[in-house]
């Protein structure tokens, strides 16, 4: 699973307005698009944030599919006449041992304060008093 956090779209949001960062999402989920061809599921998550499931084998697996999309979203916007950088992060998670639902929560948390540039494995683990059967 793939959390992919585009960063700082209040500032964006605020130089350009609001139909232009709807364009700027719009534009970066055509682009996930067009690397994540193989995956089995791909949702925006919140406001600047996508996931993505794919079948990968390892981490080297996930990398391959995890680098090109980082490098793909970083290229400038072009919103009118302008043409902005959105600065992006990665988090790879593995879900074993939790249910989707905490999974997805705990990654979105943990991609609050991510570095921009960055892929970073995320080390979500279920706390023992929870349910962690598979949703």
């Amino acid at each position: 699973l793939l959390v992919i956090k585009l960063h700082k779209l209040e500032r964006i949001q605020a130089a350009v307005g609001q139909p232009a960062t709807d364009g700027l999402l719009c534009e970066a989920a055509r682009r996930l698009r067009q690397c994540a061809k193989e995956s089995r599921f791909l949702a925006r998550l919140a406001d600047g944030e996508f996931i993505l499931a794919m079948d990968a084998a390892d981490q080297a697996s996930a990398m391959s599919v995890a680098e090109p999309i980082l490098g793909t979203l970083a290229e400038p916007y072009a919103l009118g006449e302008q043409k902005l950088p959105c600065a992006v992060s990665i988090g790879l998670v593995q879900p074993v041992g939790m249910s989707i639902d905490m999974c997805l929560e705990r990654a979105h948390l943990s991609m609050r304060d991510s570095t921009p540039g960055r892929i970073e494995q995320l080390r979500l683990t279920a706390p023992p008093d929870v349910e962690t059967s598979a949703s």
